[in-house]
């Protein structure tokens, strides 16, 4: 059962709909702060960190990835979920992750964040970047970056 872990059981107790029976204050959904915690530094420690490994070379299945319109928009969004559950001990959209890592984030990560944004929303019009390659990198350079900073953060 790959769902049993915190992220599942904080989620629900945050954004649980019920559809019958009990609401979800009432049923007591079990919760662990800090459980959540060491789950998704371990995330961002061993997936995120081999996930930039990997996808830093340009022919792997992870570096090819990178350059269609799929791969920007998981590895931003998804390592920026990571880091607001990190700072705030709550879970985040996709959608919600990358407002939050334009409003944390330096300027100089606006671009992929937007970009990764509009993948994901499936916006129209063009994209940010001329050339997928230069979007590959700052993919990479962004994740490099946050991995981190989330390292940096402080536990508990």
């Amino acid at each position: 059962m790959r769902e049993r872990h915190p992220v599942t059981w904080h989620s629900l107790a945050q954004s649980g709909i019920v559809v019958r029976g009990p609401v979800i204050d009432d049923i007591g959904v079990w919760t662990d702060p800090t459980g959540l915690a060491d789950s998704v530094r371990e995330n961002v420690d061993t997936y995120w960190r081999g996930w930039h490994r990997v996808g830093s070379r340009s022919f792997s299945r992870r570096g090819l990835l990178l350059l269609t319109d799929g791969g920007p928009a998981w590895c931003v969004l998804g390592v920026s979920r990571l880091h607001y559950t990190l700072t705030t001990k709550r879970i985040a959209s996709k959608g919600a992750a990358g407002v939050y890592a334009r409003e944390v984030f330096s300027s100089r990560w606006h671009r992929i964040v937007d970009e990764s944004l509009r993948l994901h929303r499936q916006e129209g019009g063009p994209s940010r970047y001329g050339a997928r390659r230069a979007r590959r990198r700052d993919v990479l350079d962004f994740l490099d970056h946050v991995i981190k900073d989330a390292g940096q953060l402080p536990r508990g």
